[in-house]
């Protein structure tokens, strides 16, 4: 009998410590930062920073140093576009789209549960969009050679009519899905 007491005493003194550990206060040193729901660690927060920047730099690089920026100016040197056109195609166009779809988009985005949070979906859903059409307006001489081919002069659709719809649809198609995916990021 005299063990089945220890037994007991030894369970009970177990469970009364398992129970502090279980009161005790967390201590404030705890290396986890916490917004709201999320919880991060330091290095979690050097990683997030880290692809941020990544991210931006090479959005930045491909902005500046051509991308859909640079069309424009080339059109216009190579093949004498208006500059009313190219204002109607790459900025005034794009503006009201955007006028119209952001609102929109952030509502839908800030309404969203999904397993994968509330922005990502959208953004995921943009990637591929504007991977297409940054690879499509990097081959923007060569839809006008093609237009050139295929819309012949007997065609009721002028060749550089054609290449114009088909760059000016790929810029704009650029600029909703990066500012879709820029509103979803950003608020």
């Amino acid at each position: 009998m005299p063990r089945r007491t220890e037994r007991i005493a030894t369970m009970t003194k177990r469970a009364d410590i398992q129970t502090a550990r279980a009161q005790r206060p967390v201590p404030a040193t705890d290396d986890r930062y916490k917004v709201g729901t999320l919880h991060y660690t330091r290095a979690g927060l050097v990683s997030l920073f880290g692809w941020m920047i990544m991210g931006n730099l090479c959005f930045n690089l491909f902005e500046g140093n051509g991308g859909a920026g640079s069309i424009p100016f080339y059109l216009q040197d190579n093949f004498h576009i208006s500059n009313t056109m190219v204002s109607v195609l790459f900025n005034f166009i794009p503006m009201i789209i955007g006028t119209f779809m952001t609102p929109i988009v952030s509502f839908w985005s800030d309404r969203a549960r999904t397993r994968l949070g509330r922005r990502i979906p959208y953004i995921l859903f943009t990637a591929p969009f504007l991977v297409l059409f940054a690879i499509g307006l990097g081959f923007s001489d060569d839809i006008i050679a093609v237009c050139k081919i295929k819309f012949a002069v007997s065609s009721s659709l002028a060749p550089m009519s054609a290449a114009l719809g088909i760059i000016g649809f790929m810029t704009i198609g650029w600029a909703f899905s990066t500012s879709s995916s820029a509103r979803c990021t950003t608020t």
